[in-house]
């Protein structure tokens, strides 16, 4: 099994997500295809591999997000002298993506599947495979 990862630097949920992510992949091993479907809805895309197929659920989105700097200011006001914080926020945009691959056999049965992105990026597939692994704990 191919697992393909690249956590950004901006976590924005720590590792819960990708444990999501696998535990709700690895669920779907050996399930037919339109498991996937009902949990992540349809796919972006597909293509043959040989004799099987690769489904394919992506995301790719900006957003801006805040970055607070704090810095020493000092000066005099007439002869008294002065010390104090002061704090800026500047907005940083930030890159969020997310790919999904599941392979299917020719029967239709999941037989691999592997993902890459970052936290914001996974979110949106990660919530629903872990529901999914949820309902199949013991």
């Amino acid at each position: 099994m191919k697992k393909w990862i690249f956590p950004a630097a901006l976590l924005l949920g720590g590792c819960t997500t990708f444990s999501n992510m696998e535990n709700g992949l690895n669920v779907l091993m050996g399930q037919p295809i339109q498991v996937a479907f009902d949990n992540l809805g349809y796919p972006s895309g597909q293509m043959k591999v040989g004799d099987d197929t690769v489904y394919g659920w992506g995301r790719n989105f900006t957003m801006n997000m805040p970055t607070t700097s704090t810095a020493q200011t000092f000066g005099t006001v007439g002869t008294t002298p002065y010390s104090g914080t002061t704090t800026a926020t500047s907005w940083t945009p930030t890159q969020y993506s997310c790919d999904v691959k599941i392979i299917a056999g020719p029967d239709g049965i999941i037989k691999d599947w592997q993902y890459n992105g970052n936290m914001g990026g996974c979110e949106a597939f990660a919530k629903p495979l872990g529901r999914l692994a949820k309902s199949h704990q013991p």
